[in-house]
């Protein structure tokens, strides 16, 4: 039995969104119950001056939290699988295009992955403001010189 691109498609909206709806809600459930994460607590975290974020709070430590049943843990997964479901779609496309030979949409869809690993590894290493000045200073460098 083969499965049509779009209905795998469908299938990985519907299966992203609902997974990390699940991580979320247990996150927050978890955040609420345990009055906070690690060594923040629940005022802490939901503060506008929070020092939690993805510089302080990384991947693998949200994936070592998942056994100790760490709530910003499964809220920081959920956001990571919310992100990758759009990812997932362009590279199922990308695998339709190119199985059915049309160039133009193959190339369109290679063009949107490429911006978004652009704008998901690499804009955010570039986010600090002094690389951001030198990556400024540096288009600025390319555009104008003779």
């Amino acid at each position: 039995m083969r499965i049509r691109v779009e209905t795998a498609i469908s299938y990985s909206l519907i299966l992203g969104v609902l997974i990390s709806s699940a991580l979320m809600v247990s996150g927050l459930t978890l955040l609420f119950l345990k009055g906070g994460a690690g060594p923040y607590d629940v005022d802490t975290i939901c503060s506008f001056q929070s020092p939690v974020n993805t510089r302080t709070f990384t991947l693998s430590q949200a994936i070592e939290g998942l056994g100790s049943f760490n709530g910003l843990s499964y809220i920081y997964l959920g956001a990571v699988v919310l992100i990758a479901t759009p990812v997932t779609r362009v590279v199922l496309l990308i695998g339709q295009f190119a199985s059915e030979r049309n160039k133009l949409y193959l190339f369109l869809s290679l063009l949107v992955m490429t911006n978004l690993t652009f704008a998901l590894l690499i804009l955010p290493t570039l986010a600090r403001p002094r690389s951001l000045l030198l990556a400024f200073l540096l288009v600025l460098r390319c555009k104008f010189a003779p």
